[in-house]
């Protein structure tokens, strides 16, 4: 009987894959919706004029980040913060080319704690998404930096910037998850 759907006598469906239904298109909206605004934000790391619409899709949005404790966090923006800040100060003193492989090493130890708290399930995998591609920018930048006589040192320090901006909205996104965790007790 299970080959068989009981109300229309026709073959079971159990295996096809549903192509219809208010709850499959819901789930396939709210998918696109989650990516869409993953991509704003990865999109937005190299605008400063996006910097303040970014914040606010960051506090706004925190089941699409999912993070599980302020603690766990807060692991990850001490390392990468002050990797960002010793890297501004390299930049500042002109003394970035002569440490830059030291940037890299950081910025290695800053993807291991992320894929660790990722595979704790401390954080959802679209935080780790948006770290991992601020990191990979700044990579690039590293990478350009090491290849050219004049490198745009402005454009480094922006998006050193407005990293460190994304990254302090994840943080606050952190405490008011704490925060909402201990209202709810």
């Amino acid at each position: 009987m299970d080959r068989y759907n009981k109300r229309t006598g026709g073959p079971s469906r159990k295996n096809e894959p549903s192509y219809g239904g208010r709850n499959v298109r819901d789930e396939r909206f709210e998918e696109q919706k989650k990516s869409g605004i993953i991509d704003e934000i990865i999109k937005g790391l190299e605008n400063p004029q996006a910097s303040v619409d970014l914040v606010s899709k960051i506090v706004n949005s925190p089941k699409e980040f999912n993070i599980k404790s302020e603690s766990s966090y807060r692991k990850i923006h001490d390392l990468f913060s002050d990797v960002l800040d010793s890297t501004l100060n390299m930049i500042n003193s002109n003394t970035l080319k002569a440490q830059i492989n030291q940037v890299y090493l950081n910025l290695s130890k800053v993807k291991v704690i992320i894929e660790y708290q990722k595979a704790r399930g401390q954080i959802g995998d679209n935080m780790a998404k948006v770290l991992n591609h601020a990191i990979d920018m700044l990579k690039k930048q590293l990478d350009n930096l090491n290849k050219n006589n004049q490198p745009d040192l402005q454009g480094f320090r922006k998006l050193i910037e407005n990293i460190r901006v994304i990254i302090d909205s994840f943080a606050v996104l952190a405490a008011l998850t704490k925060k909402k965790g201990k209202e709810s007790e």
